[in-house]
């Protein structure tokens, strides 16, 4: 009885680990998502609404589709004396779960906002948009390739594990 039960925490332990490392991809994934739409709604306020940076950000903290990214919403609480380019760029450094290109791509956002006129700041978005894409589809294609490799290899090496055991 007791090796039994060990044999199935061995293989659910296993199924977990492979089961982890696909839900890491796709955590990745709908992250990128994320801040892909961020930068179509940041663009968007800016065309229309033309509110300041702050205005920007806060309203964006506030929409339930951001409530997960740290970063906003450090931003966003930040005092209003401190430069929004280091408001950002603090905020960015706290949030752990993005990994260094994000982190890159969004340093540089930061402060490139506000430097320019309206026009100027889209272009610049777009631009961000288009690697968040790149970086989309290539997570996608990932996700798409090794994301059922990670969840089959996991039950596998738990069912040999299990089998060695007994």
């Amino acid at each position: 009885m007791l090796r039994l039960l060990g044999v199935i925490m061995i293989f659910s332990a296993f199924s977990w680990a492979g089961f982890s490392f696909s839900t890491s991809i796709r955590r990745k994934i709908a992250r990128l998502e994320t801040e892909k739409k961020l930068t179509d709604d940041i663009s968007t306020l800016i065309r229309y609404r033309s509110l300041t940076l702050r205005e920007i950000i806060s309203q964006i903290a506030e929409s339930p589709g951001y409530a997960e990214t740290e970063f906003i919403e450090y931003a966003s609480s930040a005092d209003r004396y401190i430069p929004f380019a280091e408001s950002w760029k603090s905020g960015i450094e706290k949030d752990r779960t993005l990994s260094n290109t994000e982190r890159d791509i969004l340093e540089k956002m930061g402060y490139e906002l506000g430097t320019t006129d309206a026009e100027g700041q889209m272009a610049v978005l777009n631009i961000y948009r288009n690697q968040f894409e790149e970086m989309l589809s290539a997570e996608k294609t990932k996700y798409e390739t090794k994301g059922k490799m990670y969840r089959s290899l996991g039950v596998l090496f738990g069912a040999m594990a299990g089998i060695l055991f007994i």
